[in-house]
């Protein structure tokens, strides 16, 4: 393939803007709306490749001995030249923040025993763990009980034998 008509070409830049205004210049004439979708669907399909094509040609300023290279600062001062890469890059580098403390989530005494409520007394703490532990067993119980009857009603009905429910 040549350089001109290419994949990226201006020549093919240019027949694309001229076929969108074509485009539009038609839906107006004949006044249809589902023309006009169809018409704003192509022109964001063909800005969102010249912005890709746009960012692709930007030379780049990160060096593989740099540490310091902040991506996230490059996106916030250049998302306006890219605003669909710029919301893309926002989804993808966002970090989600968790501020609950660490020996919260890993200690089950934690969730009942803190310092505002350090009133509880040994016994009424190991009954309030107890009492959890019973009621998450009891609800681990019923889980693999549901698991066995459903693995039972699928062995049953691939076997083609009757279930022992009918």
């Amino acid at each position: 393939m040549g350089v001109s008509g290419g994949y990226g070409s201006p020549e093919k830049h240019l027949r694309s803007r001229h076929l969108v205004e074509f485009a539009k210049y038609e839906a107006k004439k004949k006044g249809r709306q589902e023309v006009q979708t169809q018409i704003s669907r192509f022109a964001n399909r063909v800005s969102s490749h010249n912005e890709l094509a746009m960012y692709q040609g930007v030379p780049c300023d990160y060096d593989d001995d740099d540490v310091d290279f902040d991506v996230l600062g490059w996106w916030k001062r250049n998302e306006h030249m890219f605003p669909c890469l710029g919301m893309l890059a926002r989804q993808v580098l966002s970090v989600l923040v968790s501020t609950v403390a660490v020996e919260r989530e890993f200690s089950a005494s934690g969730n009942i025993l803190t310092d505002y409520r350090s009133c509880l007394s040994a016994e009424s703490l190991e009954t309030l763990v107890c009492n959890q532990d019973w009621l998450l067993a009891r609800r681990r119980a019923q889980e693999s009980s549901y698991l066995l009857e459903s693995e039972h009603y699928m062995n049953a009905t691939t076997d083609g034998s009757p279930s022992s429910e009918e």
